[in-house]
């Protein structure tokens, strides 16, 4: 994603919408994940009929670039950010 994981997730946000007119970008803020640069983009789409939230949490390690890409159905979305937490916890970065 270059040194900007924010900067990434704002050139990447307007490209998913050229391909999803339903597409409304929520918010990218930038933030730490474990120590790294990172930027959270929350956003909502529809894919196949169905609505859908997501995250997507974009972090850069001093080899790789990672994102952490969450999503559930929009009606589930309030009842989902418990697993995502524990998605967050258990994802080891490679060393």
């Amino acid at each position: 994603p270059g040194p900007s994981p924010e900067a990434h997730w704002e050139q990447f946000s307007a490209a998913f919408a050229e391909s999803h007119d339903d597409y409304a970008e929520i918010r990218i803020d930038p933030t730490i994940y474990r120590g790294y640069k990172a930027a959270l983009w929350e956003y909502t789409y529809s894919e196949g009929g169905t609505k859908l939230h997501a995250y997507n949490l974009g972090f850069v390690t001093s080899d790789f670039g990672f994102a952490l890409n969450f999503q559930s159905h929009a009606e589930n979305w309030n009842g989902s950010h418990a697993l995502f937490e524990l998605f967050k916890a258990v994802f080891q970065v490679p060393t």
